[in-house]
């Protein structure tokens, strides 16, 4: 992992530093282990972590102060991210300007990342791993893990999530999304991860009293709009500033295909600032993979990651066959050795359901039984572990 990687990350994280259904599924917490000792949540840890850091920033053998110079640092990282004030509240508490606040917890907020970073360096093995491999440079300890999402659904949830926090800073949310479901291909824990960050991204700017979600649909993608009033001018010094904050954002949205597309005012003009993530619009040709084990699921996605191909994965066998239902899967490919249901039966309800009967189904297994697999209605059977050559033979064969 890059340095510029982990501060993106970190200065994301320490936004949402009490709330924990954010906290506990960031990316960053991911690559952080618990030392053998500590009893609490890796969520609780890095809290536990960032709150001891901002404590050094204190000077010592100095009088607490809220104007003095030498006190900034420390007055703005605990007031901002662990008290929960404002922008605008702490810039009448400091007698700072918004801007020059802006600027002032920029270089705190980097200062602090250097020292978490230096810290996670001293005390986790497993980070040091990550840092140290030079064949890694960003978190690729975490898989992107593609299936069908409804954009909407996704707005909604990232919405409470947010309230809150959007509230402490004197704004609003305002949703005006489409009234049916838009469905796109995309990692659900990155996706609300990328939205959160956009979302926050306004925040650190001076907005008017609302920011607007909304969502639709052009050519293949999904989209969603974020934009905000600016308060005041626009400048460049403002988009270097906070530029940084949305690296992450970027990195993420590749690995699924997305864009994110940014517009602002002119140089020294109000208007609107616009965030856009655009996201590909979920295909018809999906191949649904039941089968209980993540790994086989990822080898399916590897070995249909250059085709027309989506891949759904699901390792609970019983949602295969509301699931196939639902998506109409051009093939289905089924393991028949799964705990605590027998895939055999799986692929006699589908074969007998009105609704799925003619979905081509392709039963992967390591307990041999082509015979079988074909009696009850398979279109063919690979034996484990699969080879893409196979795979990609039966497809073309099927003509799908």
């Amino acid at each position: 992992m890059e340095r510029k990687e982990f501060n993106s990350l970190f200065r994301d994280l320490i936004t949402h530093l009490y709330d924990y259904t954010v906290l506990e599924t960031h990316l960053l917490i991911e690559v952080i282990s618990l030392p053998d000792d500590y009893r609490g949540s890796k969520g609780e840890y890095i809290r536990e972590l960032i709150i001891d850091e901002i404590d050094r920033f204190k000077p010592e053998g100095k009088e607490a102060s809220l104007l003095a110079m030498e006190w900034r640092p420390y007055n703005i990282l605990y007031k901002r991210y662990v008290e929960g004030i404002s922008l605008r509240e702490l810039s009448q508490v400091l007698s700072l300007s918004e801007r020059q606040l802006r600027r002032d917890n920029s270089r705190a907020l980097q200062a602090l990342a250097g020292r978490i970073w230096e810290k996670l360096l001293s005390l986790d093995e497993n980070f040091q791993r990550i840092v140290d491999d030079d064949e890694r440079d960003t978190l690729q300890t975490f898989e992107t893990n593609l299936e069908i999402l409804d954009l909407n659904e996704i707005i909604d949830g990232i919405a409470d999530v947010l309230e809150k926090r959007i509230g402490v800073e004197g704004l609003s949310l305002k949703l005006e999304r489409e009234d049916t479901p838009i469905r796109v291909m995309a990692d659900r824990v990155v996706t609300r991860q990328i939205l959160i960050s956009l979302v926050s991204y306004f925040l650190n700017f001076s907005c008017e009293s609302e920011i607007h979600v909304c969502s639709d649909i052009s050519g293949q993608n999904g989209n969603v709009i974020i934009q905000s009033e600016l308060a005041e001018p626009w400048s460049k010094e403002a988009q270097t500033d906070h530029a940084e904050l949305l690296e992450s954002a970027h990195y993420w949205s590749q690995q699924m295909s997305a864009i994110i597309g940014k517009g602002h005012p002119a140089e020294g003009e109000p208007g609107t600032l616009e965030l856009t993530f655009s996201l590909p619009i979920a295909k018809q040709s999906i191949v649904l993979v039941v089968d209980d084990q993540k790994p086989t699921q990822q080898m399916f996605r590897r070995f249909l990651s250059h085709t027309a191909y989506q891949v759904v994965g699901i390792t609970d066998p019983s949602e295969a066959l509301s699931l196939a239902r639902q998506l109409k899967p051009a093939l289905i490919t089924l393991d028949v050795m799964m705990p605590k249901v027998d895939g055999w039966e799986i692929l006699q309800a589908l074969k007998t359901d009105l609704d799925t009967k003619d979905i081509p189904i392709l039963v992967c297994s390591a307990w041999e039984e082509p015979e079988l697999a074909n009696s009850l209605g398979a279109v063919g059977f690979l034996k484990k572990p699969v080879r893409q050559q196979d795979l990609l033979s039966i497809l073309t064969h099927l003509n799908l």
